[in-house]
């Protein structure tokens, strides 16, 4: 997947469950989930057959 085709497909994320279900469809693993505080997590997920890695900051 592209560059261009991620920013156009994550921009519709509201939520964390739209990324996670994204991520199960879409062939990524879910890596780890960074608590930063009480309220915000980065969720790191890597992207099928090694095109790198996604990283969602999530309130």
């Amino acid at each position: 997947m592209t560059r261009d085709q991620l920013l156009r497909v994550s921009r519709h994320f509201r939520t964390l469950e739209e990324v996670m279900r994204w991520s199960f469809t879409s062939g990524c693993a879910l890596v780890e989930v960074v608590t930063q505080d009480e309220y915000t997590h980065d969720v790191v997920l890597s992207m099928p057959a090694g095109e790198g890695y996604l990283v969602f900051d999530t309130t």
